[in-house]
């Protein structure tokens, strides 16, 4: 798709978040963690699906820890719900245990057996070691914030939590290969580039892999060779803190991506205009996930005579109606605006008065109206 003139200019990278999700499966998909996964839902369905185990688990929850919380099943089309299986398993440990000693729960006995083994608690306890914090850092990569620079010091922390862990060494070998295929998919040029534009990772050393790989998006970035050049010559004088780059520069006390560049637009203007763009591309598709989803619940087998125009206002509804009621608490009444802002009001509601001629007109003077309204109560400190 890039190859075509009209999306030439456009950026196509892959969903970090899903990458991560792909990253959590294929270690789950090892044999030794596959069997542990059908453990933990063998015992989570047992209680989820019984009546009666279901009853008497949240009595449990409350005599160990005071309160109830909810078992979460896996779901293969619902992120993270795999590594939340094992954390609300291990966090109810103690219920667990508890349920498996008492009668009442008549339980079957692969899963009695297994809330007794002291090797499924361990195997537990070293999921969770290993997929919960990789879990962690899949939800950041969630955030609507969660931009391009951030990318590559997401994996990176993911890559340290794997080499440091010590009691994985029989699985540590395939867990890296997998990550390092995993990383290789999703860290593209684009990442490393807005990675290394952070004035904050100026310390970190790159590989001649790296440099090369930024070096060439850098020449791409731009058709005209002298631009190609200059950008180039100014990259190694921001790496090498050189020339307007020097440590003397004011500049380096900022951490901010655009803001450091934006310092350095009179010396690097075309590398500003990159590092914005790059900062400010989303990573990944959560917000078009999430979209998708609120459409299937207002265009549902119920509702499925609306049309796309009212299924489009309906979701743009849904999705903003938090922000929209944080505006609307924020804003004053009428009664409250200034002298000057209400005699200026009245002055546009006598103009449109006097330009109404149909119905239709005047439903559309009472939206704009009311657009106005809004508009004077923000200004109002």
């Amino acid at each position: 798709m890039d190859q075509r003139l009209q999306l030439s200019k456009a950026l196509f990278l892959p969903c970090d978040s899903h990458g991560l999700q792909l990253l959590i499966k294929d270690v789950l998909g090892i044999p030794h963690y596959k069997v542990i996964q059908s453990q933990i839902r063998l015992v989570i369905n047992t209680f989820c699906r019984s009546p009666l185990q279901l009853s008497i688990f949240p009595e449990k929850q409350k005599a160990c820890y005071g309160k109830t919380t909810a078992l979460v099943l896996v779901v293969i089309t619902r992120w993270g719900t795999q590594a939340w299986a094992i954390e609300s398993i291990y966090k109810n440990k103690k219920v667990f245990k508890a349920c498996g000693l008492d009668d009442r729960t008549q339980l079957d006995h692969e899963a009695s057996q297994l809330l007794c083994s002291r090797d499924f608690w361990n195997n537990i306890e070293e999921l969770c070691d290993l997929i919960l914090p990789i879990h962690k850092v899949q939800v950041q990569s969630e955030f609507t914030n969660a931009h391009l620079e951030l990318i590559v010091s997401y994996w990176l922390t993911i890559r340290n939590h794997l080499e440091h862990i010590v009691d994985l060494q029989p699985a540590l070998p395939e867990i890296l290969q997998l990550f390092k295929k995993q990383m290789g998919r999703q860290v593209l040029a684009l990442h490393g580039t807005a990675y290394f534009l952070t004035p904050g990772n100026i310390g970190v050393a790159t590989t001649v892999e790296q440099q090369n790989m930024i070096i060439e998006y850098l020449g791409n970035a731009h058709s005209d060779p002298i631009i190609q050049n200059g950008v180039q010559e100014q990259y190694y004088m921001y790496r090498a803190k050189d020339g307007p780059f020097s440590p003397h520069n004011l500049a380096w006390n900022i951490t901010s991506l655009t803001s450091f560049w934006h310092a350095q637009h009179s010396f690097s203007p075309v590398l500003l205009l990159l590092a914005t763009r790059l900062s400010r591309t989303p990573a990944n598709s959560v917000p078009s996930e999430r979209s998708f989803s609120t459409q299937n619940l207002i265009h549902s087998k119920i509702h499925n005579s609306l049309s796309s125009t009212r299924v489009d206002k309906l979701t743009y509804m849904y999705l903003n109606r938090r922000v929209l009621d944080d505006k609307a608490s924020e804003q004053h009444q009428w009664q409250d605006l200034s002298g000057k802002a209400e005699i200026e009001l009245e002055d546009v509601v006598v103009g449109l008065q006097d330009s109404i001629e149909t119905e239709s007109d005047e439903g559309i003077v009472i939206e704009f109206l009311f657009n106005r309204l809004t508009l004077f109560a923000f200004t109002i400190d």
